[in-house]
């Protein structure tokens, strides 16, 4: 088995897209993206529409501990970097290996008077053998 889920993966890339959220000016604003499928996670791609120069973002996926009703810190992969206003910036960073369940949280921080619109956009490869097309329906994501 290798870290895929099978010992030669056929790997297919899936491009996944967060919602559009709003980063309320002067402050910091969470927001969310949760993983309902194991798969292999290596890139970012991020879109702030009216940043202000000096603005910042953090990304970490975060995993929920029933036993203490808290979600803890999994991987920290974003250590609060830069926004370049209305630039579209792409990443392809280390690969992790969110399970089910596991959210990636983004944490902006807006620097300006007023609000800003921000998206990402998540590259994600799924190994094809792990995956039973036979109980797909048809038109299914998998």
């Amino acid at each position: 088995m290798s870290q895929y889920g099978s010992d030669k993966p056929i790997l297919d890339a899936r491009l996944t897209g967060s919602d559009l959220f709003t980063a309320t000016a002067n402050s910091e604003t969470h927001h969310y993206f949760n993983f309902n499928f194991d798969c292999l996670f290596n890139g970012v791609e991020l879109y702030a529409w009216d940043s202000n120069t000096g603005d910042k973002v953090e990304l970490i996926t975060e995993y929920y501990a029933p036993p203490l009703g808290a979600w803890l810190r999994y991987k920290k992969f974003g250590k609060t970097f830069n926004i370049y206003p209305n630039t579209l910036q792409n990443y392809i960073l280390f690969p992790t290996e969110p399970k089910a369940g596991v959210r990636v949280k983004v944490t902006y921080n807006n620097t300006g008077n007023t609000d800003v619109k921000f998206s990402m956009n998540l590259f994600i490869f799924n190994d094809q053998q792990q995956v039973n097309t036979a109980a797909a329906e048809q038109g299914e994501d998998w």
